[in-house]
């Protein structure tokens, strides 16, 4: 059974990496980089995520812009990317989208690598060949098909109802770069999970977020570091489905749910005296009461009563220490005229939430040139 499996990865990297792609797969290889970042002790998600965080990146401009994770980088303190040449270059936060999972980061000095091009994520189908590349060089290449197009629900508050799901599974896929035959990127890798194929059970595979999703936010992201679009209420809850039934395995500390005590155990019943089917709709039905800060009123079990709770929810944002991050300055919109390192203080320092803070300003470009 082994020896099967290894034939079949074998023959779907021989199919994807014929001559016609030899030119472009070595450029792909040279646009994934490493992305690596050192977390604050105190920081949200240090308790959960760790303090010394490593993921994939993909190059996607001449001036050192590079796709990753958003895990990878959230409250990150310092934050380096190595290139295909070994050595280490420091980079600074650009933008974090909550909703998607995306994170972007720029090189401060160039790395010279071709830019990789960003594909069409909604052409992809089940079925459908494509090439996992990371950092670690050309014996890290792996073929995947794709087993499932179809939603997924994470237990921290994230629904993507797009994502794109692929097997063999590969180990080092935080960031990794998901590639069509053409050469584009089309998704970004978070992690490891399971789904249900007809016919064949549950099987292992990587969940990867649609390039699609990208685009339409790209221009906030690199403008303010999250998107414009009015954010979802966060109750600061984890959860977890078992049989349609949702019940709280963890409590953000200081979150929304813990003010209003909700806790660990807790059987979620109903949203606005609206029964809840599962996990996704758990989410949908506190969504649809409006932008974070809304009132929600939760039914809970726990043990043998049934207890009302209202959660004031809250902007996930405001939550995270958010890193300083440098934007390009520009004379006519066109030509680059030095960089402007900002502090969005957060939660961190009184004030209104991402509130610039001016902390330095350059001439010349960030990199240098």
């Amino acid at each position: 059974m082994k020896h099967s499996c290894l034939f079949v990865i074998f023959a779907i990297q021989v199919a994807f990496l014929s001559p016609v792609h030899a030119q472009d797969t070595a450029e792909i290889l040279e646009a994934v980089i490493l992305v690596r970042s050192t977390i604050p002790e105190d920081a949200r998600t240090a308790r959960y995520l760790g303090t010394m965080r490593q993921s994939n990146g993909v190059v996607i401009d001449s001036n050192g812009l590079i796709l990753t994770i958003g895990y990878a980088i959230v409250e990150a303190e310092t934050i380096e990317v190595i290139g295909s040449d070994g050595k280490a270059v420091s980079a600074t936060f650009v933008g974090h989208d909550i909703d998607s999972g995306f994170g972007l980061i720029r090189a401060n000095k160039p790395l010279e690598v071709t830019p990789m091009k960003l594909g069409d994520s909604s052409e992809i189908k089940v079925g459908d060949l494509l090439l996992l590349a990371s950092y670690a060089g050309p014996g890290e290449v792996q073929g995947a098909r794709v087993i499932a197009r179809q939603e997924f629900v994470g237990y921290w508050e994230y629904l993507l109802e797009d994502a794109i799901f692929t097997s063999p599974p590969y180990g080092d896929f935080g960031g990794v770069a998901l590639v069509d035959r053409g050469g584009r990127l089309v998704g970004i890798g978070s992690l490891f999970t399971q789904v249900s194929v007809p016919g064949s059970g549950y099987v292992p595979c990587n969940m990867f977020i649609p390039i699609d999703r990208l685009k339409p936010i790209l221009g906030d992201l690199l403008a303010t570091g999250r998107s414009s679009d009015p954010q979802k209420p966060w109750l600061g809850i984890q959860a977890e489905e078992t049989h349609g039934r949702v019940s709280v395995i963890r409590i953000s500390s200081g979150g929304p749910a813990e003010q209003a005590r909700v806790q660990p155990g807790d059987l979620i019943l109903a949203v606005n005296d609206k029964a809840i089917s599962g996990l996704a709709d758990f989410y949908r039905k506190v969504w649809a009461l409006g932008g974070a800060g809304v009132d929600v009123h939760l039914s809970i079990r726990r043990g043998a009563q049934v207890r009302e709770i209202t959660v004031h929810s809250a902007d996930r944002y405001e939550f995270l220490r958010v890193p300083p991050r440098t934007l390009m300055l520009t004379s006519h919109g066109t030509k680059e005229i030095g960089s402007l390192t900002m502090s969005s203080p957060g939660v961190e320092t009184e004030g209104p939430p991402w509130s610039p803070i001016i902390i330095s300003m350059e001439p010349g470009l960030p990199s240098g040139r």
